[in-house]
């Protein structure tokens, strides 16, 4: 398990992090961060090209938001249709997001017209499987890119169905499919960008010895910010 204070590990499965960024991220950026620089990457995407996402408000949403948004990349954001998530979106326009939307109401009169202002998305990522998977799909084109990644038990992970006449092409990624070098140098750049001010994550800190309140916390309801717990 991850929660002890020694571990005896493979050398080869370890990444260094910078000790002068604060420990809440050094603690993430090695997964959700990571997956987003990588997921972008694959995409092929240039300034002025529009990608669509679910779960915008999770630490992989916040992360593309932000690092598309750097290379002028236009994104349509979806929020998962909880009571509260409503609250992320200013800040997921300040990040960078172009459109953020409710995944559940994708195909009402208002939707149809915002998309009708941007050019067609080149790909959606899909974090979240389900009805959310096929609300990504239904935003692209003819010929459109899906990639899955990250749908597993604790996601809803549940299957959806793509007209064949859309003639989308469905990828999968999966982190743990990149070598740990690249993730290094991936981590490497993440971290450069927390110290710079270039990546800002929604996260809160709690002490370890406090987990029964944080754990709490974490399962309360829905929350816009990531719990870390530090150890000592």
């Amino acid at each position: 398990g991850s929660w002890c204070s020694h571990a005896v590990v493979d050398e080869s499965d370890l990444v260094t992090v910078p000790s002068d960024i604060p420990v809440e991220y050094a603690a993430v950026l090695g997964s959700a961060p990571c997956a987003a620089m990588k997921l972008l990457e694959m995409g092929g995407l240039k300034d002025g090209d529009m990608f669509v996402l679910n779960g915008a408000e999770g630490l992989v949403g916040q992360t593309l938001i932000q690092l598309a948004a750097a290379k002028g990349i236009k994104t349509v954001a979806l929020l998962k249709g909880r009571p509260g998530l409503e609250d992320i979106s200013p800040h997921l326009k300040t990040l960078g997001a172009t459109v953020v939307y409710p995944d559940h109401i994708t195909k009402d009169y208002q939707m149809k017209e915002l998309m009708k202002t941007l050019p067609p998305a080149k790909i959606g990522y899909d974090g979240v499987g389900g009805a959310s998977g096929a609300a990504v799909a239904g935003l692209l084109p003819t010929g459109g890119t899906l990639v899955s990644y990250g749908c597993d038990d604790s996601h809803s992970g549940k299957e959806f169905l793509i007209p064949s006449e859309k003639k989308i092409s469905v990828k999968q990624f999966s982190l743990a499919s990149v070598p740990m070098s690249q993730r290094a140098a991936t981590i490497s750049e993440l971290a450069s960008m927390v110290k710079s001010e270039k990546l800002k994550l929604l996260l809160e800190r709690a002490s370890f010895d406090q987990y029964r309140l944080a754990l709490r916390k974490a399962y309360e309801g829905p929350r816009d910010r990531t719990l870390v717990m530090k150890m000592a």
